[in-house]
């Protein structure tokens, strides 16, 4: 995958085409913002992706993504594709934390957003370890000037199926020092692509073996990688068969820096803390929760019922954030949905959007 502009189809203004910024964070890595412009906008949402996957989750040709929903909604819109985005190799080529990511993706694409447009209200909605990395730079505070957050699926706590942590405990040194692989890729599951490695064909073989509840390997490829179930990543009947065919394009590949990272958050009491040993990054909390309250941003958690990637993560984040006795933090479930199909299912726009676009409306109104 590469950046390019998006031609969105709406149902109000017709076709948008975004315009594509690229951006160098303080440490040099090469990232970009997309724009949707809407004129009338008094709003403005920066829409943030998860690992591996990319701004192409929310612009979904074959059904009504949630860019177009939202530019309909009378939302401007922003994309982000940072360091975690298939669109760049920064996920099989660096070595990277959550710290990093907070204290320089963040900070300079809120920051060109902010340029851009002046001081009108800025809301993110962020999914998977997009949402978690934010939620650092949030509550880390090398971020500010947030309306509000719609979060899914993960936030300041990490919660996963025992299966999902014993891969977490042994992936990362089973891949780097006994496979010697540099990454995991659903890609290997592309049968007549040769020059794939052997054996991350030989995995990906195993794999759908393993897992007989899809004839596509590329599927069974992302569950095995990120989760518990069949399938972990989303709900199968919540997929269009055009997605669901393009779920090796979709999701890119992953090295093993990030699976330590969350294997800290759930070995420490499922919660998010400062995991880089950085000079630059002891500024950062010894634990993000902590600064809740300091830091104050409505914003509602999400989870489908399931969710079987990080299950009940963002429930725990609203409990313990109840517990501290602070509000305008909300917490709601979504019945028959997983993880991933909240944005990327074909009845997204009849089921999940209008519970993310209601909570902006309300934060809007107060």
């Amino acid at each position: 995958m590469i950046d390019r502009p998006y031609m969105v189809r709406t149902r109000k203004s017709g076709v948008v085409t975004s315009t594509l910024h690229p951006l160098t964070t303080a440490d040099g890595l090469a990232i970009s913002v997309s724009r949707l412009a809407h004129p009338q906008a008094t709003d403005v949402c920066l829409l943030i992706h998860g690992l591996t996957t990319s701004s192409d989750m929310f612009v979904m040709p074959e059904h009504y993504g949630l860019a177009a929903y939202l530019h309909d909604q009378g939302f401007e819109v922003w994309l982000a594709d940072f360091r975690m985005s298939n669109h760049f190799g920064h996920n099989i080529t660096g070595s990277f934390t959550f710290e990093d990511i907070a204290a320089y993706d963040w900070p300079a694409i809120v920051g060109f957003i902010r340029s851009a447009i002046g001081n009108r209200r800025l809301h993110v909605v962020a999914h998977c370890l997009g949402s978690a990395t934010f939620h650092h730079a949030l509550y880390g505070k090398s971020v500010d000037g947030i309306t509000s957050v719609v979060s899914n699926s993960i936030s300041l706590h990490a919660r996963v199926h025992p299966w999902s942590f014993a891969k977490l405990v042994v992936a990362p040194f089973l891949v780097d020092k006994v496979l010697r692989l540099p990454y995991l890729d659903p890609g290997w599951a592309e049968r007549e692509n040769k020059s794939k490695p052997w054996l991350g064909r030989a995995i990906a073989r195993a794999v759908g073996l393993v897992h007989l509840e899809c004839n596509e390997d590329a599927c069974n490829m992302v569950s095995f990688i990120w989760g518990t179930g069949a399938p972990a990543i989303f709900q199968h009947d919540q997929m269009s068969p055009i997605t669901h065919g393009r779920v090796g394009e979709l999701f890119g590949p992953i090295a093993m820096p990030y699976f330590r990272n969350v294997r800290s958050a759930v070995w420490h009491n499922n919660t998010f803390g400062r995991y880089s040993d950085k000079p630059e990054h002891q500024r950062f909390p010894a634990r993000y929760i902590d600064n809740v309250g300091d830091v104050r941003v409505p914003t509602l958690l999400l989870s489908g019922d399931k969710n079987n990637i990080f299950p009940g993560s963002n429930k725990l984040t609203a409990e313990r954030i109840a517990a501290k006795g602070i509000d305008g933090y909300e917490y709601r479930e979504i019945a028959n949905y997983g993880h991933q199909d909240l944005f990327m299912g074909k009845d997204c726009d009849r089921d999940t959007f209008p519970v993310m676009v209601d909570f902006l409306h309300r934060v809007i109104a107060r």
